[in-house]
Order: C-alpha cells, then structure tokens, then sequence
C-alpha cells in the first residue's frame, strides 16, 4: 500500500500485469477463432468477409473494455494508495463493517465498491469525479472527452442493447448527431 499513485499507474501495462496478459490471451483467443474458422472455408479472406461485422464490432468493444479496465485500474490504485480519497458523506452500514476481519480488508471493499458505483454512472460521471474529486481532468481537451464518452456509450449499446440505439444514449451523448439512422430503436454505424 506504500506504492505512489504514479508508480502503480505506470506498472499497470508493463508484460506481465494483468492488462498485459489478457490482452494477449484475448487476441490468441480471437486469431485462433478465425484461424479455425478458415480452414473450414479455406480461405481466410471468405471468413474475414462474412464476419466482418461481427469481427468489428469484437475488436470495437475490445478496445474500449481495455480503456476502461485502464481507467478502473488507475482508480482502484488512486483510491487503495490514498485511502482518503474515498471520504465523502455516503453512510455504510454497521453490518458492512462487521463483515471484515481487518482495516485492509475493508479498504478493499471500499474500494471495489467505489469503482463498481462510479462505473454505472458512465465515462463522463467518471471524469467529473476526476475533476471534482481528485483535481485531474481525465482527457486533456473537451474533444478528447467527448470521444472516450462516445466510443463508451457506443460500446454499451453493442454489448447491452444489441447495437439498437436508445434513449439512455442519447441523453448520454446529446452531441451525437441526431438524424433519421439514429433515432431510438435504429441500429447504431460504427
């Protein structure tokens, strides 16, 4: 628990760490897929073709999951290194409490609790706790945010609504272009 924010962010992708080592196991996971999938129609280029969508949207997910696997990373680091990081006005049961053997083991619950409550309020609910709470903007311009916010809520849509845009994303991402091929119930282009 000594380690500094900066450092622990900074072990975070190094080969071996956690990221790391599911990214690898995710994209063998991935290529042998479509390694098996060709040599049943013998040719690799007829596979990519008629996955293609499928495949994109896959890698689409999979790339945001790791920004925000990044940003869960850097939080849980922030938050278990600076335990004060965590004060706020929310009330814990006497219960919760009692449930844990040691201070340690109730900062981790704190903690994991924490991270799993922001990351149901989305990507921007996130950055303003970043701003707000820890001093530290999470993009360094409003464009980068909006961004990060989109490809997040895009993501959500493929993962928990089969890719169908809805009015939960449009009140996330008011600065998404409305027009006829994104209205709620139409599929969302990536």
């Amino acid at each position: 628990m000594k380690e500094t924010a900066e450092a622990a962010t900074t072990n975070l992708a190094k080969p071996g760490s956690l990221l790391f080592t599911e990214d690898l196991t995710a994209v063998i996971s991935l290529s042998d897929f479509v390694l098996d999938a060709a040599k049943e129609e013998d040719d690799v280029r007829v596979v990519a073709r008629k996955h293609h969508p499928l495949l994109h949207e896959l890698a689409y997910c999979y790339i945001v999951d790791r920004f925000l696997i990044f940003i869960s990373c850097v939080l849980t680091r922030v938050f278990s290194c600076k335990p004060e990081t965590l004060r706020s006005n929310e009330k814990v049961d006497i219960a919760f409490v009692l449930q844990h053997q040691s201070m340690d083991d109730l900062l981790a619950s704190l903690v994991e609790r924490k991270v799993l409550d922001l990351s149901f309020k989305g990507l921007s609910g996130v950055a303003q706790y970043f701003e707000d709470r820890l001093g530290v903007p999470l993009a360094e311009t409003e464009d980068q945010l909006r961004t990060a916010i989109l490809a997040t809520e895009i993501r959500n849509l493929i993962v928990h609504n089969r890719g169908t845009v809805n009015r939960l994303f449009q009140s996330r991402v008011p600065f998404f272009p409305r027009s006829e091929e994104h209205t709620s119930g139409t599929p969302v282009t990536l």
